[in-house]
């Protein structure tokens, strides 16, 4: 029997499939859960179905938060709490797990690809929890069989 790996990847938006990509796109990527890789077993121990594994942001969204970035991260941290397990988006972290799948990484990449391009923690939080269709195009789907 074969392990299969799946990753869906979402644009956000997109008109057309370009190569280069656009300057600005938002990507989402989901772990189908199993025994196929460390990241699909982790998955697995939260569900049956899927887990997000990270929202990517490119370009600038909007001006720097420098002077309040302390403030926004606590904000991210609470907000974060209240909808990780409600979206699947889980830390497969061994610090983690103690916490049920929150917040180390999602904090990583609310830094990297949220505050450091502007964006505040509700913002951020709004792209992360957006799962309507209306002006999205599936570019790709990846599948490593094993």
């Amino acid at each position: 029997m074969r392990a299969i790996c799946v990753i869906f990847c979402i644009l956000i938006p997109c008109s057309a499939v370009l190569t280069p990509l656009p300057p600005q796109w938002d990507m989402q990527e989901y772990i189908i859960p199993g025994n196929y890789s460390t990241q699909s077993a982790a998955c697995a121990l939260y569900s049956k179905f899927y887990c997000l594994n990270y929202v990517q942001i490119t370009g600038k969204q909007s001006e720097s938060l420098l002077e309040r970035a302390n403030n926004e991260e606590q904000d991210f941290l609470n907000r974060v709490w209240l909808f990780f397990n409600y979206t699947n988006w889980f830390s497969f972290n061994e610090h983690d797990k103690k916490q049920g799948g929150c917040c180390s990484k999602q904090l990583n990449f609310y830094k990297t690809d949220g505050k450091s391009r502007g964006l505040t923690a509700l913002q951020y939080t709004k792209k992360v929890t957006n799962f309507t269709t209306e002006g999205k195009q599936l570019l790709f789907v990846k599948v490593d069989s094993r």
